[in-house]
């Protein structure tokens, strides 16, 4: 009797510890469980436009910098991190979850079959309005939030600009609704 009521125990708590509560669900949960939701992407026809001064991109930032809120979705500059001779600028997307639906700010498109695909654009264009091809990139799993896009600014073409600006486009909305 003792023992099952150990095992019991062990199951209860196991069982406590697997469930997600609602403030930790977010765009991915969602896609990660397609039969828990009726979800679609729909095309989003703004971007996110932001401009920071190459003084702020070498100073770095303390904390997270909220840039906008789209729908559901608050965007935040996470962080400015330097590696060698390059600047990483990262931008993480803070979906917030509601039980009963909503719709948030996607970096992919969702196919019938429940597979997805990364959309995202980015560009970068330095104070003169050109177009700077830096590396970048998108997906999921950020720091503090589950989507994330990332420019990676080389130091020798980073300072021969006084400001920078940074466009994100073809994102999606994700519309979801319970099952």
């Amino acid at each position: 009797m003792k023992r099952t009521i150990i095992i019991l125990s062990i199951l209860l708590i196991a069982s406590a510890c697997s469930t997600i509560s609602d403030d930790e669900k977010d765009i991915l949960y969602i896609r990660k469980n397609p039969d828990g939701f009726q979800a679609k992407t729909i095309p989003y026809q703004g971007n996110i436009v932001f401009t920071l001064k190459t003084d702020e991109i070498l100073n770095g930032i303390n904390e997270p910098q909220k840039i906008t809120r789209i729908e559901d979705t608050e965007v935040y500059l996470t962080e400015l991190r330097e590696k060698e001779n390059e600047i990483f600028v990262i931008i993480e997307f803070d979906g917030n979850f509601n039980p009963e639906g909503g719709t948030m700010l996607s970096l992919f498109r969702l196919s019938d079959n429940n597979s997805h695909a990364n959309t995202v654009t980015l560009q970068s264009y330095n104070d003169n309005g050109e177009r700077i091809g830096f590396v970048r990139g998108s997906g999921d799993g950020g720091k503090l939030y589950g989507q994330q896009v990332h420019y990676r600014l080389i130091m020798d073409k980073l300072v021969k600009s006084d400001e920078w600006t940074f466009e994100i486009s073809d994102m999606h909305l994700l519309n979801y609704s319970k099952s």
